[in-house]
């Protein structure tokens, strides 16, 4: 009966190193170019997509094709003040008006499952505005805060981030 310990053979070991070496390498290099070049991932601070994008969740937004936004997509945009989140309301091509029965497109009052309604009083820009094929209009889900399309009017497409395809809520449970 052999008691001794089994030895290792270096040269196994040494190829088992590599190895998994060579895959680490491989997988990060796949997450870099996947964050780099089709998604990213951002802290979102203040409440103007609440409730559905809260003061610190963590988004997780595609690059890819964002420019064929839809209506009702939660985007990131980007205007001298930062990088904001807010629904599109309109992805270009309509006529938007802000009335007191609310948001209406094309002549037809949109239905939405936003808590906070639409005040038509805060509105800085004129209305009706016509959204051209290379805007969107945006509106945060809490409508009381109107650092939007109200205020900055139609956002260029090439001013979007991206689209937000996830989200996670790190805090506030």
């Amino acid at each position: 009966m052999n008691n001794r310990a089994p030895r290792w053979n270096q040269k196994v070991v040494g190829s088992y190193f590599i190895l998994v070496l060579i895959k680490t390498i491989v997988l990060a290099a796949i997450f870099f170019c996947v964050l780099k070049y089709g998604a990213g991932v951002r802290v979102m601070y203040g409440n103007r997509g609440y409730p559905s994008v809260r003061d610190g969740d963590l988004v997780i937004y595609s690059i890819w094709n964002k420019e064929a936004v839809r209506q009702g997509d939660m985007v990131l945009y980007r205007t001298e003040e930062g990088t904001y989140c807010a629904r599109v309301i309109s992805a270009g091509g309509e006529e938007v008006d802000i009335t007191n029965q609310g948001v209406v497109i094309d002549g037809s009052v949109l239905i939405e499952e936003v808590c906070y309604g639409t005040d038509a009083e805060s509105v800085e820009i004129k209305l009706p505005v016509s959204v051209s094929e290379d805007e969107v209009f945006v509106l945060n889900d809490y409508r009381i805060d109107n650092r939007d399309s109200r205020i900055y009017g139609s956002i260029p497409k090439e001013d979007l981030v991206g689209r937000v395809i996830f989200q996670a809520r790190w805090r506030g449970f």
